[in-house]
This record gives structure tokens, sequence and C-alpha cells, in this order.
């Protein structure tokens, strides 16, 4: 009964638009923290982030572009599929993990420009370092998943960042006056976000 009530109430919300405050959780089962930073100038390497949590407030807007983002990742999770550059770069040369465990991300404002598209402003944090960024957001869309019920959004979150600007300094220095690391990072991000039905409907 209690699973039949929960899905009638996503139903509700996802045909008429929400009227209220709604609250999202990161599903990370489908969910990926992407990056990809230039190796030797002529290739990418690519990377991501295994444990990461965050939450997302909608403010009476079924479109969110009035949301709340809030994103923590763990930085002892990096992944590139290889053991020693994970290891380089938990390391004091980049990420620090001992020193500092967690990226964070908190967002001030978005900007809808059209359909889908958005534009996602806020303050990113890594090794103790706060920067404004500005990321590109698409909204993939919001469906009722048929087989649990729950309320679902996807989002393509994707931009470019200068690490040096965040004190990942490591480098080399080559022959050819150029280095062995890009200085920017592309950030790729595929996220789904599930809706905390007790709290959309303003219950404990």
């Amino acid at each position: 009964m209690k699973r039949i009530f929960t899905s009638l109430c996503c139903i509700f919300l996802a045909s008429f638009g929400y009227t209220q405050d709604t609250y999202w959780t990161i599903d990370p089962v489908h969910t990926t923290i992407g990056f990809n930073a230039t190796h030797l100038v002529i290739s990418e390497v690519s990377g991501k982030f295994l444990e990461f949590s965050g939450n997302v407030k909608s403010i009476n807007d079924e479109n969110f572009s009035n949301a709340d983002v809030s994103l923590t990742i763990f930085t002892a999770s990096v992944d590139t599929d290889n053991a020693e550059r994970d290891k380089h770069l938990k390391s004091k040369d980049f990420f620090d993990v001992n020193k500092h465990p967690h990226i964070t991300f908190e967002s001030n404002r978005i900007r809808r420009l059209q359909g889908s598209e958005y534009k996602l402003y806020g303050d990113l944090t890594i090794n103790g370092i706060t920067k404004p960024v500005v990321l590109d957001l698409k909204h993939g869309g919001t469906i009722v998943d048929p087989i649990d019920g729950i309320t679902k959004a996807g989002f393509k979150l994707s931009g470019v960042i200068n690490r040096y600007d965040f004190g990942l300094k490591w480098n080399i220095a080559k022959a050819a006056e150029s280095f062995a690391v890009g200085e920017e990072v592309e950030l790729v991000c595929n996220v789904r976000l599930n809706m905390l039905v007790d709290e959309a409907q303003g219950t404990n």
C-alpha cells in the first residue's frame, strides 16, 4: 500500500508540476563524475571519482531553474584505470587526500538559456581553494520509474577548469617548452537524481 501511495504521489508531481519545494539525491549507481586531462600534449587521459554524494533542492519549479545544488566528492576514490597514476593523483603533488579528503561544489545560481539548456554557477573547492565556476548543464528529462515508482531526473554537466587555480601545479617540463600534463581539465558528469518523496510532500 505504501509503495502504491508513493507511486501515485510521484505521478501527480511529474504530471502537474511541482507546487512546492522538492528534494532530490544523487543516484550513485547511475551517475558518473568524470574528467579528461591532456597528457604529453597529444592525447587525453580520462578518470572519474567512484565515491560522492549530493543533494538538490528544487524551489517550486519543475524546470530546476531555481534549484540549489550541493555535491561532495571523495578524493581518495579517484580512478584512472592505472594504480600508479592513481597513487600519484592522491599524493601531495595533486589532491593530497590525507589533508583534503573532499572536493565540494555549492551552487549559487542557475540560468536557463532555452529548452533544456542551462548555465550552472557556483563555488568549487579543491585542495582547500575555492573558486567560482560556470558549467554547462543539460536536463535530459524527468520521468517516473515504472519499476519502483520514484521520480527521476537526468542531467549532463560539462565545463573546463584550470587545475593551477586550485593548487594542482605539478608538471614536468619537456624539451619542446611544453608540459607533460595540460593545465586545463575538462569536467564531464552524467547525473541521475532521485526525488525524495517524503521531503517533497513536507512530511517526516
